[in-house]
């Protein structure tokens, strides 16, 4: 036989033979491919795969642009809420400091009318930079919320909102405001309960700014459906109905002046929006100048 044989490598007590003929084998000639010949299949398909590419890197780039120009907006807008805010704060602690001076000086003449007045202008001011502060750091929070990081408790709605009312008494009762708490006390809901909180304080404290001496406020609330509706009606001001749309404009800060100049930054209802819809409700407004305004929130039951 023409043929070699040859010891495998490793250890002697397993070796094996392999035999290599060495016959040239000119049979599989023929199966070999001629570098000459083309394949008109194999080289569609490769113009098609390269076409997919093409195509998918233009829609990958054209994602990234349109990504790129959202995020431009978005750091824009948020620039622009906190120069706002930063702006507006100001303004409550410079009338802390006049009221506090007044106070002074009212003191040293002992005029307790003065000394009242004067205390009740910074005691104002205080709570309106603390609200200030507070909606500022509810929508700093907001910026990364997540449905998953909402914590649902049992709500007392009355319960929650008499602690509410007591926040703007000082202020109520200046304006001689009467606040209506009209929710029944075994009315509860399962929800987020600082959401709820901040959503209730910023319509109150609307409702507060835009009603008129003597005026009154009423917050109700019912089942509806799967839902728990609440209410917040006054008989102020009112708003016009180009206003009411951007009001809730999430992109812009839109705000006016209350029946006493008060001031404010139009955060607060956009507040209200969102955490309204983060909940599985919804935020609506009806109003009409010089009748009134009634914000409307749900919450699923």
């Amino acid at each position: 036989m023409n043929s070699q044989q040859f010891y495998t490598s490793g250890n002697l007590n397993s070796f094996g033979i392999r035999t290599f003929s060495t016959k040239k084998d000119n049979s599989s000639r023929g199966n070999k491919s001629n570098p000459s010949e083309r394949n008109p299949v194999a080289e569609n398909e490769s113009h098609l795969h390269l076409r997919d590419l093409e195509e998918l890197n233009t829609i990958l780039h054209d994602r990234a642009e349109q990504e790129k120009i959202n995020l431009s907006e978005v750091i824009a807008g948020n620039m622009k809420f906190l120069s706002i805010i930063a702006h507006d704060l100001k303004s409550p602690f410079c009338s802390i400091l006049a009221g506090l001076e007044l106070l002074k000086a009212s003191l040293a003449n002992y005029n307790i009318d003065e000394i009242e007045k004067y205390a009740d202008y910074a005691y104002n001011s205080t709570n309106r930079g603390i609200a200030l502060l507070d909606n500022l750091l509810s929508w700093a929070m907001m910026q990364n919320l997540q449905h998953n990081n909402i914590t649902l408790v049992k709500v007392n709605l009355h319960e929650l909102l008499c602690d509410e009312i007591e926040i703007f008494e000082n202020i109520s009762r200046q304006k001689n405001i009467q606040v209506i708490n009209s929710i029944a006390p075994y009315l509860f809901v399962n929800s987020d309960f600082q959401m709820v909180r901040t959503i209730l304080r910023n319509l109150i404290s609307n409702a507060t700014k835009f009603t008129k001496p003597e005026g009154r406020i009423s917050i109700s609330a019912f089942e509806k459906g799967n839902f728990i509706e609440i209410e917040v009606e006054d008989n102020g001001v009112g708003i016009p109905e180009d206003v009411q749309y951007k009001l809730l404009k999430t992109n812009e800060l839109f705000s006016t002046k209350g029946t006493n100049n008060e001031q404010g930054t139009g955060l607060g209802l956009i507040l209200c929006k969102e955490y309204a819809e983060l909940l599985g409700g919804e935020l609506r407004i009806w109003s009409k100048p010089e009748t009134g305004s009634r914000f409307t929130f749900t919450l699923p039951i």
